[in-house]
């Protein structure tokens, strides 16, 4: 076997490192859970996408992934009626929570004058004196009406267009003095990046290994599964160091990630995370943990 690192973005690699992964929620949780991807989807009068809300659902909660509105419609609650019709959603795929994150620089005093509380925050994310902020709600949902159709399994373009208008505010409100101090938009640690590292049998085959990405200075690691039978001899632990340090090669000022009760939360305070924030009852029973290190 061995370790392969990549930047190549490939959704066969996501795949295989989420494989062993599932194998083991499945095993630890003992029955599935219902899962989709909606979106609320907001088009100019040529049809193109200016904005919306783009969301998934699992484990009996929903995540709010992305969510932009352009100037001209801002100031008429819409945002607040596209997210009490996500609300809606939410509880009628059996969910029982609403959660998403939110730099200080975007929209979360917005969430929480909708009843939204924060869980932890991330300093330093995506600069120095800002901080990325985790929000949650699990009580009151489906109060407001639903008043917007929304969009079951959407094309990735949508998110895809949702994703560059918000990065192009985001950016816009830090300031183009204060994204140049962390490096250049095309090369430097600002640019998005796929990270993952593969571990291959000898027939060059994905067993598992990690997957995420470096942006605005940070590492994300989306998922890390390798297969029983690699488990416990160290490889674990060679995987995080590599991607760490390549994630300092790319200019990356810290790393941050997510688990679950039943999942690896020990393993990673051993390698220097500490929990900023967390969400009980995600699924029933167990909790979400969201940790971060300092590179």
């Amino acid at each position: 076997m061995e370790l392969v690192l990549s930047d190549i973005d490939d959704d066969t690699f996501r795949a295989a490192v989420l494989a062993p992964l599932g194998e083991h929620n499945q095993a630890a949780l003992g029955r599935s859970f219902p899962q989709g991807t909606v979106a609320i989807v907001l088009r100019d009068a040529q049809g193109a996408v200016e904005g919306g809300m783009w969301a998934g659902y699992w484990w009996e909660w929903l995540k709010l992934e992305l969510a932009f509105l352009p100037e001209h419609r801002r100031g008429r609650g819409l945002g607040a009626r596209m997210l009490a019709t996500l609300e809606h959603v939410a509880l009628a795929r059996g969910c029982r929570g609403v959660w998403m994150s939110s730099f200080s620089v975007q929209a979360p005093d917005f969430y929480k004058k909708l009843g939204y509380r924060e869980i932890g925050r991330l300093e330093g994310r995506p600069l120095l004196g800002e901080a990325d902020v985790f929000l949650a709600r699990d009580d009151g949902l489906g109060q407001r009406p639903a008043t917007l159709a929304v969009t079951d399994a959407p094309d990735r373009s949508i998110y895809t267009a949702i994703l560059h208008r918000l990065r192009d505010f985001t950016d816009t409100r830090l300031g183009p003095d204060r994204m140049r101090a962390i490096g250049d938009a095309t090369t430097g640690p600002t640019r998005f990046r796929t990270l993952s590292v593969l571990l291959r049998d000898d027939a060059g085959a994905i067993l598992g290994g990690l997957w995420g990405y470096t942006g605005r200075g940070w590492l994300f690691i989306e998922l890390l599964g390798l297969p029983k039978a690699a488990r416990g001899a160290g490889l674990g632990t060679k995987i995080m160091t590599m991607a760490m340090d390549e994630a300092r090669l790319r200019g990356c000022v810290g790393v941050w990630l997510d688990t679950f009760s039943f999942q690896a939360r020990p393993f990673y305070e051993k390698l220097g995370f500490s929990v900023f924030g967390q969400i009980d009852g995600y699924p029933t029973g167990h909790s979400r943990y969201f940790l971060a290190k300092r590179l």
